[in-house]
């Protein structure tokens, strides 16, 4: 979680560097307790990681899907983040991921986290929980990142990079539906009156087939009278 430019600081509550933690008061990130209590499990699983072996580099967006999922901060926002992107496939590459938690873009920043988030949940969803902690030991025990993930999954990160995308794409892509009430709403004067309109033809075709009713029931009444008078 270091970098040497904290643009992030603006929107960030909480960063850790190296064995420290630093978080913003919770009376200036104005935040509830509950999201102050995930911003500190959040460092707090950073600082775990940090820890596991200083001659081990570990990708940040491991880092940053790991504290997340454990501070339990999954949410919808990732995934709309996720599905607004589809359309630009080179954003989904793992091996240029990192770099994009050192821009000074808050969306670039925004999507880097997210996608972070559903990766990690990804490789638990394929291969359990039990391979993040694999990928954990193995680190501890001196493997670096690609090979603790080779031996956790038994497929390497780069198949992993070129498989994940056509997952995401197929899971998170109706999720753009969810913008379709806006492009209702642009039409609903419209689809009122069309519905105004439709329901008026309903009821002009109902009176006249209640007047062809009474017609009929009308001519039936006179010709039992005549049979009867006869």
């Amino acid at each position: 979680n270091q970098s040497n430019n904290y643009y992030h600081w603006n929107w960030s509550y909480g960063v850790t560097i190296n064995n420290k933690i630093i978080i913003k008061d919770i009376g200036l990130s104005h935040i509830s307790k509950d999201k102050f209590s995930k911003v500190v499990r959040h460092e707090i699983n950073h600082l775990f990681l940090n820890r596991i072996n200083d001659n081990i580099s570990i990708p940040r967006w491991f880092s940053e899907g790991f504290a997340m999922y454990y501070a339990d901060e999954s949410n919808l926002k990732h995934k709309l983040a996720i599905a607004e992107n589809l359309r630009t496939e080179e954003l989904f590459n793992i091996y240029s991921l990192n770099e994009k938690f050192y821009s000074n873009s808050k969306k670039t920043f925004t999507f880097a986290y997210a996608y972070s988030n559903i990766l990690f949940n990804e490789i638990i969803n394929l291969y359990s929980e039990d391979a993040i902690f694999d990928i954990v030991s193995s680190m501890k025990s001196g493997k670096n990142f690609e090979e603790s993930f080779y031996l956790s999954t038994t497929i390497s990160l780069e198949f992993f990079n070129q498989q994940i995308f056509s997952k995401i794409n197929s899971k998170y892509r109706w999720l753009n539906l969810i913008k379709f009430p806006n492009f209702i709403l642009v039409f609903a004067p419209i689809l009122v009156i069309l519905g105004f309109f439709i329901k008026k033809r309903r009821n002009v075709l109902k009176i006249k087939q209640w007047k062809l009713e009474e017609e009929l029931l009308e001519t039936l009444d006179n010709f039992k009278d005549e049979n009867e008078n006869n």
